[in-house]
């Protein structure tokens, strides 16, 4: 096989990484970040919700950056700041500036993403199909990484330095991944072919069918995954699990949507992408019921979700580059990434709420398991095979 173009596919996994590592990384380092700002559950939540609210906000910008400028020129920018929004929320002392760093980050998150699916579209002779499986597999690992790692092995590397050190390890991981796309070049890049037109505006690619339920679908996934991931970890620290310990089901939860990512393609030629939603959907509402209902078993109960919400965002990474004419990728994948952490936002920002509201964690999971079954719900609306999403 050609070595450039398995450098080619290694940049564009670790960009994926990248994508999600950094933000699923706060969830394991949440108890230590809130002990030492002094946050209450509220303001930890907003840790997660101001990034996702962010990359909602810039995705159709970005997307048209993306269209307009190339999708290399686009992951470049994307990583490096990736990197630096990651790192100086390592050196802050203050929380309102912790705030301003979280924010920065989802922004550049939301730039990079739609160049990963543009990206998805450009890579000839790949199929499309391929590369949106690595790069979903980039994000599935991302969130493994992240859980496995922050509370265990990079907390005991970085000794004193703490939670802070570890973010500054998440930002190196950026930077690696930003010099690599400066010096991959241009044509190993697999630029498209002819110069992109002007983009069309985003709300044509909202009339597309099957756009708007997949982006709900999308949107509930992305709610749960990121309402689990960031409060999982307090929850079971206030339950009395060492912050190690309290990190395990996370990290079960990540390694479950590797499967979960991996089956996906398969469910839908089988049973088309309404069947395959909606059992997504009832596989993580299963598991959001454990977590509220019998706590003890958590470490099982995190399997459900993870292979669910895998699917999910399996379903929306794949919609782009299937929906869109090429050169119109970028800005179709950017609506869907907007519908979808829009609707993510409320997940862990709520959870906090309800956290603060009433001293338990018991609300906001059943909060998570109502939005599963919008999860359900939204699958039901996916038109079938061939009118939706094709095969990952």
């Amino acid at each position: 096989m050609n070595v450039r173009r398995i450098a080619l596919w290694t940049l564009f996994w670790l960009a994926a990484v990248n994508c999600r590592a950094p933000l699923v990384a706060t969830g394991p380092l949440l108890p230590l970040i809130r002990r030492d700002l002094h946050l209450s559950a509220t303001v930890g939540g907003t840790l997660t919700a101001i990034p996702l609210l962010v990359m909602a906000l810039l995705s159709i910008p970005g997307g048209l950056v993306v269209d307009r400028f190339g999708p290399r020129t686009a992951m470049v920018a994307g990583q490096l700041a990736i990197a630096f929004a990651g790192g100086i929320r390592g050196l802050v002392p203050h929380p309102t500036v912790y705030l301003v760093a979280v924010a920065l980050l989802g922004g550049a998150i939301g730039i990079s993403q739609p160049a990963l699916a543009r990206l998805s579209n450009a890579m000839a002779p790949t199929p499309a199909s391929v590369a949106t499986s690595i790069y979903a597999n980039g994000f599935v690992m991302g969130g493994l990484f992240a859980s496995l790692l922050s509370a265990t092995a990079f907390l005991q590397w970085v000794g004193p330095y703490s939670w802070r050190g570890v973010l500054g390890l998440w930002a190196i991981l950026g930077l690696a991944v930003g010099l690599g796309w400066i010096l991959m070049r241009p044509s190993s890049a697999a630029r498209p072919a002819g110069a992109p037109r002007s983009p069309a505006g985003w709300w044509t690619a909202l009339s597309l069918p099957g756009v708007l339920p997949i982006g709900l679908v999308f949107a509930s996934q992305s709610a749960i995954f990121y309402g689990l991931v960031t409060w999982i970890p307090s929850y079971y620290v206030g339950l009395g699990w060492s912050v190690g310990a309290a990190s395990w089901p996370n990290t079960v939860l990540s390694l479950a949507s590797i499967p979960g990512a991996l089956i996906t393609p398969s469910l839908i030629q089988r049973w088309g992408n309404r069947t395959t939603a909606i059992f997504f959907g009832a596989v993580t509402l299963i598991g959001v019921l454990g977590f509220w209902l019998l706590p003890a078993l958590g470490v099982l109960w995190a399997i459900f979700p993870g292979l669910g919400t895998a699917g999910g965002l399996t379903l929306g990474l794949a919609a782009a580059p299937d929906l869109a004419p090429p050169d119109r990728v970028g800005v179709v994948a950017g609506a869907l990434l907007a519908i979808g952490y829009l609707g993510a936002v409320p997940g862990a920002l709520v959870v906090g709420n309800l956290r603060d509201l009433t001293g338990s964690f018991a609300w906001g999971l059943a909060y998570l398991a109502a939005i599963g079954l919008i999860f359900v719900g939204a699958g039901r609306a996916i038109p079938d095979r061939g009118a939706g999403v094709a095969s990952a």
